[in-house]
């Protein structure tokens, strides 16, 4: 079973927030406010312009502005899977922030952004290196916070990329857990782990466990807005394990709405959505048009530069594409 999915933990701009100014900058500050808030709409390319805008203009001002300004760009760029950029400006932030001697959790911030950063290019030891640094930060300093749980779903993540689904599953059973205690496992962060969840179960074909937790983390990303990114993640996924476990009439409803969310925000992740609706078109034995889906797909993947792990999953794709649809005709 191949559930070849980009990842994506909660966004670190959700937690940009527990870093704070050690000066207000009102012009600045609106500017970089508006940014945070389109790119937790959705809309990566206007935030994009937003927050580079906003950087730019922060190169006069006081070093922490510089850092908090890095790192909001480095989340636009994270987002649009630009993350050779993206892991620079983290680097860039770690910079001033180590310079300033700041706080753990401003620096585990950024350790955990650079960490995805190279998850998202699969360079996993060196992401969980990353991520371990941020954790050892929080320990140093004997605080457990959002941060904290973010990098434990990463830990869990990164099991999973490395094909230890019972590990994986073990790892985030116990987040999911914590996170129902805490105020932080309202929203995005329980959401996140119950994805993580679900594709380590699918993969262990404990598929009704699976749909469970994807349905739920579904629910939680509807809430939080039915235009972001996330959502459509979790449409994709729910996709997926409809298609798996042999439900496939609710398949393609669910990857044509998550392929509308991703062109809307200008997503890359477009790709696996266009790939999915090419899986259940040659589960329909429509040859033709289940290999235009992936073709697309592979084609917006290397556009992308994603991980040559996604191109490849692509490619044996379109090679068994013919055999998929022979098996359905028979």
């Amino acid at each position: 079973m191949s559930i070849c999915l980009f990842t994506r933990s909660v966004s670190i701009y959700a937690f940009i927030t527990s870093i704070g100014l050690y000066a207000q900058v009102s012009a600045w500050e609106l500017k970089y406010e508006n940014g945070i808030q389109t790119l937790q709409a959705g809309h990566f390319t206007e935030a994009s312009a937003v927050l580079e805008s906003a950087y730019h203009e922060a190169q006069s001002m006081a070093a922490p502005v510089k850092a908090m300004s890095a790192i909001g760009l480095a989340s636009a760029y994270l987002e649009e899977g630009r993350n050779e950029e993206a892991e620079r400006s983290f680097v860039e932030a770690r910079t001033i922030l180590e310079a300033l001697k700041a706080p753990a959790d401003q620096l585990a911030v950024v350790w955990n952004g650079i960490g995805e950063t190279l998850l998202n290019r699969s360079r996993i030891d060196e992401g969980e290196k990353a991520i371990r640094q941020a954790l050892e930060l929080l320990d140093s300093a004997g605080q457990v916070n959002a941060v904290y749980y973010l990098c434990q779903r990463q830990l869990a993540e990164i099991c999973l990329l490395r094909e230890d689904y019972a590990q994986s599953a073990t790892l985030i059973s116990a987040l999911i857990a914590k996170l129902r205690k805490t105020e932080a496992g309202n929203g995005a962060l329980l959401a996140s782990a119950l994805s993580v969840h679900g594709r380590a179960l699918l993969m262990q074909r404990r598929a009704t466990d699976a749909v469970a937790a994807i349905r739920e983390s579904a629910e939680l990303q509807r809430q939080l807005g039915v235009e972001r990114p996330a959502y459509a993640d979790s449409l994709l996924l729910l996709s997926v394990a409809y298609r798996v476990t042999g439900h496939t009439e609710r398949s393609q409803p669910l990857a044509r709405k998550a392929l509308k969310i991703y062109e809307d925000a200008g997503d890359p992740r477009a790709a696996f959505a266009l790939r999915e609706l090419g899986l259940l078109a040659a589960r329909d034995g429509k040859t033709l048009t289940a290999q235009d889906y992936i073709m697309k797909a592979l084609a917006m993947a290397r556009k992308g530069s994603m991980p040559e792990r996604v191109t490849d999953a692509f490619e044996k794709d379109l090679a068994s594409v013919p055999m998929m649809a022979s098996n359905r005709r028979k």
